[in-house]
Formats: structure tokens, C-alpha cells, sequence
């Protein structure tokens, strides 16, 4: 049986549009996430790790509100779910994991084990589902399976045979059904 790992941060829930419109609204701005081009976002808007933490503390406080990366997520991760364990593994930091198992009830996400961690490369999992260029990078170099879900800031990641890009849950599935994984 396969064992998937599938991320919780922009992969499930689009948190940095709800980042971007707190920022926009405390700063007079007009970005999108589109703006977003590397992973250490607080760059692209001159700004220390810590003021970018605050706005996500705003977020946080808000999770209801956090929107979905696609529609009929619930769906998907049942079709995925038929295929294998589906663990949601996270790096969430711990204070806001309560709101983030809400949201997933909220929206009828089953799974079967919530994992957060600091280290998802170390994690005996077959299938990675992540935004995260470099948990892609690293884990295809032990030769397992990364689906990047597209976002801006994973762009300069070229796919390769264990980086597959993905703009879905519905081409994962597609995928690990027509490979036979």
C-alpha cells in the first residue's frame, strides 16, 4: 500500500492569498500570491521573518476564511485516499495545529494520520505531495516521489522523474493510476 504525505499549506489550503490580502489591507497594496516568487516570500516584500509571522497570526486567527487550492477537495482526497494511506504532514507550527485539523473538518477532508513535523524528508513516506521546492529536491534524491503543486514561488523547479509538477489532487490520482505506482 502506498503511504502519501500531502502537505497542509498551499496545497490544501491557499493560505498565502489570505497572507497577501492581510498585507494588502494593512499596507494599502495591491499584490497577489502571483507576486510571490521564492519560498522566503517575506523577500519579495522587504520585510523581517518576524513582520511576515504577525500577518500570519491574523491569518491563523481567521483559519475559517482560509480558501482551498481547488474545489471538491474532499473529493480528491477520497479518490486518493483509494489508493493509499494519506497522512496530512505538516510544519504548521504547533500553536496553530488545532485550527488547521478544524479547517480540514471544516471542510470534510478525511485523512489518516495528522503528522507535523520539521523534517518531512525524513519521513518513510512513498509519495510527497508539497509546494516546497526543496522537500522536492530532497527527496527525490532518495529516490522517492514528489508531486509539486504549482504555486509561483516553485517555478524554477524543472520536473524530473521523481519532481512531477501538478496544478491538481484529480492529476496525482490520474497519474499514480496510469503508472501503476
Amino acid at each position: 500500500m502506498l503511504k502519501i504525505a500531502l502537505d497542509f499549506d498551499s496545497v490544501l489550503a491557499d493560505t498565502m492569498v489570505s497572507w497577501v490580502r492581510e498585507y494588502n489591507a494593512r499596507n494599502g497594496a495591491f499584490f497577489t500570491k502571483e507576486h510571490v516568487k521564492q519560498w522566503e516570500f517575506w523577500h519579495d516584500f522587504n520585510m523581517s521573518w518576524e513582520q511576515a509571522k504577525s500577518i500570519f497570526e491574523h491569518v491563523w486567527e481567521n483559519w475559517e476564511t482560509l480558501p482551498e487550492t481547488e474545489k471538491n477537495l474532499e473529493k480528491h482526497v477520497v479518490r486518493l485516499r483509494s489508493l493509499g494511506s494519506v497522512d496530512i504532514v505538516t510544519t504548521v507550527s504547533l500553536s496553530h495545529i488545532e485550527h488547521v485539523k478544524k479547517w480540514l473538518k471544516l471542510r470534510e477532508i478525511t485523512y489518516d494520520q495528522f503528522v507535523q513535523t520539521t523534517k518531512k524528508e525524513e519521513l518513510p513516506y512513498d509519495i510527497f505531495i508539497d509546494d516546497y521546492h526543496k522537500l522536492a529536491l530532497s527527496v527525490s534524491k532518495e529516490n522517492k516521489t514528489c508531486f509539486l503543486y504549482d504555486q509561483p514561488w516553485n517555478r524554477e523547479i524543472s520536473d524530473s522523474d521523481k519532481i512531477i509538477r501538478v496544478t491538481s489532487l484529480s492529476e496525482i490520482i490520474n497519474f499514480i493510476k496510469n503508472n501503476k505506482m
